[in-house]
């Protein structure tokens, strides 16, 4: 049996359906939307599915949740959607980031086109981390050094 590509429109059926136990969650949040347009896949995907894998991480364990989640992955990867692969991106790879040790985790189960598609965003990640540090570790300046007039910690 083939599957059908994971992609922006059909992103939501293809995750309840990887993940079952999640869809008493999506069933809440759908009940309580507030807004004039069903929630779409980065609100269902950043209250549903990242919290839970989040919590998956934090046990510091390669969980079933998180294996399926490594699939999952790779399927949407596959896909092409940049969309779709947006939508992980954003709502759960952005976050990862900053959390090197559950990067370090999910890495070795991470499907070669995830890996792939990865290397960018993380590389990015890995430089905004690296200036973040730099600018917590530096005096505050009160001007721009190119200006002459660097008066120290505010």
């Amino acid at each position: 049996m083939i599957e059908q590509p994971v992609n922006n429109k059909n992103l939501l059926v293809h995750l309840l359906s990887a993940f079952p136990e999640l869809q008493e969650s999506y069933k809440v949040e759908f009940q309580e939307w507030s807004g004039d347009e069903p929630p779409g896949n980065y609100v269902i995907v950043g209250t549903i599915f990242t919290p839970r894998f989040e919590q998956d991480i934090a046990t510091g364990r390669l969980s079933d949740f998180l294996r399926r989640s490594a699939a999952f992955f790779e399927r949407i990867c596959r896909s092409g959607d940049n969309e779709a692969v947006n939508v992980i991106w954003i709502r759960v790879f952005e976050r990862l980031i900053f959390q090197p040790t559950g990067l370090k985790l999910l890495w070795p189960i991470l499907g070669t086109e995830t890996k792939k598609q990865s290397e960018m965003p993380l590389s990015a990640g890995r430089k905004l981390r690296g200036t973040l540090d730099i600018l917590k570790t530096s005096p505050q300046r009160t001007c721009l050094p190119s200006e002459g007039r660097h008066q120290g910690n505010i």
